[in-house]
């Protein structure tokens, strides 16, 4: 008789087989895969070791910074970089990867690395740098960037900017906290411009408000007149590289449009953002505004005339009168409401600031270069009239520096003007000599551009808008 025997099957074997092979599959899988208990593990302690780095790394900031300003000293980097070793934070080949490209990667995350060299503010205060210097902030200029503004901010039309490398920034001076490092465009930067088309016949030609006096006070509004021209080039807002403002939109979105539009030279360096009438009254060291006596001087103790003008009444609102506010939103102000004027402009010649100074901050305004670089100010005010209150941005140009370029009246009447603008970068603290340095500068010429007519068009609440490409409709803008 045969016996029976217990064992296994062939096909249990293999069942038995695959199943364990699942297993260490699901296993290796848990250890093993990217995002497996080996996996995690390392990632936790590169967390770790990272977090430990970057907390050596800024309090080492802080410390050089409290050095740079007289406040102790610090370490170099190189005993900075052998503490991190002994730490066990980093090695030697970390080391030598860090000296030649200032980073480390650490798992997921890019750790920058300070340097040991001199700040700029530093270098600045040591005058090691001046203002005027010119530096490499090209070099980070993101040429894809852009800004457009359109209709419904400016009052007029679509108008778009580019970052571009043309054109050249220097040394301006520490901002009010001493801590930064100012650098401004050698010369405004340029919307981007249709060609233009040339004509025989008739070229319409606006005049300039006034008087070059009188006109950058814009004691009126005063409309623009056209006259005859001979054959040549018309010259339109479209082919001129001048932002134009409009009315009660150009004037509430002055400070936000003027900084969006500087902003796309931000950086990795530094901040950009549109020049202010305030920062240039801290850059000439202070002025005194003198509202009671309408005069303007360039010292606390009001012995040092610089050949102004003020006006701080106030304007009470008349029946059918707009505030910028209500022109916009379709509504006339409450008869009654007063609104505060604070007007003041200045001449610029009168300063006693370094030759330097003045050409960076005034150069191309004046007639002599037919106000070719006459910018907006990312500063506004207002002027109060017997008649009407009179709302508009700060302004360079015509030898003035100007709180209030009139865009938009109380009475409905409204003015477009292009002007240019011009970026300040305000650089990181810790931003070093290694990082930017004195370049040979070369102006963007901007002879060939004539600003003598800043007034595009001018009208008032029920005349449709006339003359706006932007708006065809009647009344305020939509």
């Amino acid at each position: 008789m045969l016996r029976n025997k217990k064992g296994i099957t062939l096909i249990a074997l293999v069942v038995t087989i695959v199943v364990l092979l699942i297993l260490a599959g699901v296993t290796i899988s848990l250890l093993l895969d990217e995002n497996g208990i080996i996996a995690k593990s390392k990632d936790a302690r590169n967390a770790n070791r990272a977090g430990a780095i970057k907390e050596e790394i800024t309090l080492w900031k802080a410390d050089k910074f409290a050095a740079d300003n007289g406040a102790g000293s610090h370490e170099s980097m190189d005993d900075f970089l052998a503490r991190l070793k002994t730490r066990g934070l980093i090695s030697d080949e970390d080391i030598a990867t860090i000296k030649d490209t200032k980073k480390l990667q650490v798992g997921k995350e890019t750790i920058v690395f300070p340097s040991d060299a001199k700040t700029l503010v530093q270098a600045f205060k040591d005058n090691e740098i001046k203002v005027g210097d010119y530096l490499n902030y090209n070099d980070y200029v993101d040429e894809t960037k852009t800004c457009t503004t359109l209709t419904n901010e400016n009052g007029w039309a679509d108008q778009k900017y580019t970052a571009t490398k043309n054109t050249y920034w220097q040394v301006l001076g520490l901002d009010s906290t001493g801590e930064k490092l100012m650098l401004i465009s050698q010369s405004p930067i340029k919307k981007e411009m249709k060609e233009a088309q040339q004509e025989v016949g008739q070229v319409n030609n606006k005049i300039r408000l006034a008087s070059i006096e009188n006109a950058v006070k814009l004691g009126t509004e005063t409309s623009g007149g056209e006259s005859s021209g001979s054959t040549g080039t018309t010259e339109t807002w479209e082919t001129t590289p001048y932002l134009v403002l409009k009315g009660a939109y150009g004037y509430v979105n002055c400070k936000t449009i003027l900084n969006n539009i500087s902003g796309i030279y931000s950086t990795s360096l530094g901040t950009a953002e549109s020049l202010t009438i305030e920062e240039i009254n801290r850059l000439i060291g202070g002025i005194t505004v003198d509202y009671e006596n309408n005069a303007v001087y360039s010292n606390a103790d009001k012995t040092t005339s610089i050949g102004g003008t003020t006006n701080k009444t106030s304007y009470t609102y008349q029946a059918g009168d707009y505030s910028p506010k209500s022109y916009i939103e379709k509504t006339t102000e409450t008869k009654g409401e007063s609104i505060s004027a604070d007007y003041y402009d200045y001449a610029w010649a009168n300063l006693a600031i370094s030759d330097t100074l003045k050409t960076i901050l005034f150069s191309g305004t004046t007639e002599d270069a037919n106000f070719a670089k006459s910018y907006w100010l990312a500063s506004s005010g207002v002027r109060a009239y017997s008649s009407r209150a009179g709302f508009g941005p700060g302004v360079v140009d015509s030898g003035y520096v100007n709180s209030n370029y009139g865009l938009f009246y109380s009475n409905g009447k409204w003015n477009a003007y292009g002007l240019a603008v011009r970026p300040v970068v305000y650089l990181n603290s810790e931003v070093t000599v290694e990082d930017l340095h004195v370049i040979d500068g070369q102006e963007d010429n901007w002879s060939t551009y004539n600003n003598s007519n800043p007034q595009v068009a001018s009208g008032d609440a029920s005349n449709g808008e006339e003359g706006n490409p932007g708006n065809s409709g009647g009344g305020p803008n939509t």
